[in-house]
């Protein structure tokens, strides 16, 4: 694979392997390809970070990466993080730079609205300063007990 792949083959990949994932019985509710690929950062040996949001599995975190690994048909490596809704709420709730980073540059390749939504109350929380960076650009994790969603 000579050169530099643009982001919208990247994301053709990307939507492609959404698409495998699905048909293999994985209920996925959003993906969200972020990291270096998603704000244009890239260099040519960059992998591709995609979070995955699924509405349940029962298989534990790295099963699920593994399990997932195998719809990947490219030369690229792919850093898959596969949660569920409940994984995500907890993670937004708590913090995590993942996710943030995601919620903040991330491009959508698949979303039934929970993604979406979530990046509004992102939007919503950081504009407040509930959510912030800090002066190295780091984000800053709320406090505990300060984001509460209702599920």
């Amino acid at each position: 694979m000579g050169g530099k792949l643009t982001r919208e083959e990247v994301t053709q990949m990307v939507s492609n392997y959404v698409n495998a994932v699905r048909e293999n019985g994985f209920d996925v509710v959003s993906a969200v390809l972020f990291g270096s690929r998603a704000r244009g950062r890239e260099l040519v040996s960059s992998d591709v970070d995609l979070l995955l949001v699924l509405s349940n599995c029962s298989y534990g975190f790295i099963e699920r990466i593994e399990a997932l690994s195998k719809f990947w048909r490219h030369e690229l490596s792919l850093e898959v993080f596969p949660y569920t809704k409940d994984e995500v709420m907890r993670l937004f709730e708590r913090g995590s730079i993942t996710l943030y980073d995601s919620l903040e540059h991330g491009v959508i390749i698949y979303d039934d609205g929970f993604f979406s939504s979530l990046r509004r109350l992102f939007a919503e929380l950081v504009e407040k300063g509930v959510i912030r960076k800090g002066p190295d650009g780091w984000w800053m994790f709320p406090e505990p007990d300060t984001i509460h969603i209702q599920g």
